[in-house]
């Protein structure tokens, strides 16, 4: 077929016209589709970090719920109790007083004595301890004696690792809290003088004592929280933390 020369130009520029047309519009329909693409997966991704934002948060409220319950229970069976404000709030540590009454005392083959506890505010509280976990006993440790006992511990939620502190003759105390310098650290001994000016002295044998708190024969920075019977000024500690 045969064409004149104007008659061809036309067609070459028509030719053009089509073939940059259909590059234009393959063209656009990659970059439309891309960018359609880019936007359903910003999307999922964003729907991603929201569901494990929700997660996170409900996990947290959970495991706050979950300490605060605790927390409340523990105050309300022993409401001489009081938590520590050193540390990590998740590994909260609890101070506290247990009034119950020796139920048995049985010697065990091997020589170790297990004394058994009712927690006279819940009966069916019972506990079974070897001597060898507790601190020093102070009540003459038979059936019937009733006995104040210092705790450590979530007594609540964890009262398998509660560590039973001193076993006290029954009466009324109160857990406080001294921040001061030691004045005196012997052997079985500290002695402490509040900001206040007031000197508290305490027996090392039935608490615990955080490493690096009790390093120098005096002049030390700590914190004590203890167990003061209101009837005769006697101080029994708890934990011992460096200031």
């Amino acid at each position: 077929m045969k064409f004149r020369i104007w008659t061809k130009k036309i067609a070459i520029i028509c030719c053009i016209s089509v073939l940059l047309s259909g590059c234009s519009l393959f063209g656009g329909d990659k970059t439309e589709s891309t960018e359609a693409l880019e936007l359903s997966e910003a999307s999922e991704a964003s729907e991603a970090e929201e569901t494990v934002s929700m997660e996170s948060l409900e996990a947290a409220s959970e495991a706050s719920g979950s300490a605060e319950a605790s927390a409340e229970l523990i105050s309300e069976t022993y409401p001489e109790t009081e938590a520590s404000s050193e540390g990590d709030a998740k590994e909260q540590e609890y101070f506290g007083i247990m009034h119950a009454s020796i139920t048995e005392v049985l010697t065990e083959s091997n020589g170790t004595t297990v004394y058994t506890f009712m927690d006279k505010n819940d009966s069916e509280n019972v506990w079974a301890i070897p001597s060898v976990e507790l601190g020093d006993i102070l009540v003459d440790p038979v059936a019937g004696t009733d006995t104040a006992i210092l705790f450590c511990g979530d007594i609540i939620s964890d009262s398998e690792n509660v560590d039973f502190v001193v076993m006290l003759p029954e009466g009324s105390y109160e857990i406080c809290r001294a921040e001061g310098t030691t004045t005196e650290n012997a052997m079985s001994t500290f002695a402490l003088e509040t900001k206040e000016g007031e000197e508290l002295i305490f027996l090392k044998d039935n608490c615990e004592i955080e490493e690096g708190s009790l390093e120098g024969d005096s002049g030390d920075h700590i914190i004590v929280y203890y167990a003061k019977s209101t009837e005769d000024g006697s101080c029994y500690p708890f934990k011992v933390y460096a200031g």
